[in-house]
């Protein structure tokens, strides 16, 4: 039950990122770049901060949760106990120093940030 509320909380916080979950049989699309520069590094104040962070641990645990149900190698290897603000904190500076990608997906970027700040040995764990 504790894993289940540790995936639903991002989860949902991402969620309300695009409006909710489906609406009527209409998907909204997933927040653009744009969107995410604006709300991780320009908004101010709890409730940005809440947004960027869950779409943050959504992004962390979604690939997680596809790294353990496929064969896929983990892009990266987040260590254990990382403190939440520490990522945040990571995807902000990414975002801020690498303007020219943002016609790519904020989710993409995510991981190439979280790639890029926390390699996985060739062991494949930290």
């Amino acid at each position: 039950m504790k894993a289940m509320k540790k995936f639903m909380v991002p989860l949902l916080a991402a969620a309300s990122l695009t409006g909710g979950l489906a609406t009527a049989g209409v998907q909204k699309a997933p927040p653009n770049t744009n969107q995410m520069v604006k709300l991780c590094t320009l908004d101010t104040g709890e409730v940005a901060d809440a947004l960027c962070r869950g779409f943050v641990l959504g992004v962390i645990q979604t690939t997680s949760l596809y790294v353990t149900t496929t064969s896929m190698a983990a892009p990266f290897c987040v260590p254990q106990g990382a403190d939440p603000a520490k990522l945040l904190s990571v995807y902000r500076e990414y975002l801020g120093k690498n303007h020219e990608l943002k016609h790519f997906p904020a989710a993409s970027l995510a991981v190439s940030a979280f790639t890029e700040a926390f390699p996985c040995n060739p062991g494949g764990a930290n």
